[in-house]
């Protein structure tokens, strides 16, 4: 996946995000896209989640898995943390994303719901 030079990937929610005139001195040094997302970048806890969530899938679902059904692993309130931790794991090459008909896409550029499964399947 090759970026444009004037987007970049949010450190805090993993989504694409472009330029902006405001940062035109200091665009290699911005790493959120926004001030929410830098005041609650992904602590270390939230880390933990991925490893939860990759062990998860391993132990109970090997093949793939509809996100729909990890609500009980996250808890609905934790719902943009799950979507975050899949765009997160895609981005590390850890997990694949398909859409309902099977055809492989970008969590980065598609909405929800999809399969997800292991890379390594």
């Amino acid at each position: 996946m090759i970026l444009d030079k004037t987007e970049k990937i949010c450190l805090s929610c993993y989504r694409y995000f472009s330029y902006r005139k405001k940062w035109a001195g200091v665009w290699s040094d911005v790493k959120y896209c926004s001030e929410k997302c830098k005041k609650y970048k992904l602590k270390y806890k939230d880390h933990e989640y991925c490893v939860q969530l990759k062990l998860y899938i391993r132990a109970e679902h090997p093949k793939k898995i509809f996100t729909n059904h990890l609500s009980g692993f996250m808890g609905e309130r934790n719902k943009n943390l799950l979507n975050t931790m899949i765009r997160k794991l895609y981005i590390d090459n850890t997990i694949s994303v398909f859409d309902q008909k099977g055809k492989k896409v970008s969590p980065l550029l598609e909405k929800g719901p999809y399969y997800i499964a292991l890379s390594s399947i």
